[in-house]
């Protein structure tokens, strides 16, 4: 019970000092906007507000881009778009980009 405890706790002080970078956290999301919009032509700005989402915990990562809407428009499956950009995109901001569903 003690060690479930302290790994709750843990967890939630990780969550709390990332809740309160909100300036460093909006910066990355920058960079994977703007990476996003030269691959995609989407507007930037919808790039940002609308389709980034930080993932479930669950699956690894900081940011997630669903390739739902995307499939729609290149008339491909999600993840045949997903395993598309995913060895597309390059930044020296982030360590790698993956496929995962």
């Amino acid at each position: 019970m003690t060690e479930k405890t302290n790994q709750t706790k843990k967890y939630s002080a990780t969550r709390f000092i990332l809740a309160n970078d909100d300036m460093l956290l909006d910066t990355y999301k920058q960079y994977f906007a703007e990476i996003l919009n030269q691959e995609t032509k989407l507007p930037i700005d919808d790039i940002f507000f609308f389709m980034i989402e930080t993932p479930p915990e669950n699956i690894p990562g900081d940011f997630a881009f669903p390739c739902f809407s995307l499939s729609k428009w290149m008339k491909k499956s999600p993840n045949a778009v997903a395993q598309e950009m995913a060895q597309k995109l390059k930044s020296e901001h982030f360590e790698k980009f993956e496929a995962i569903g």
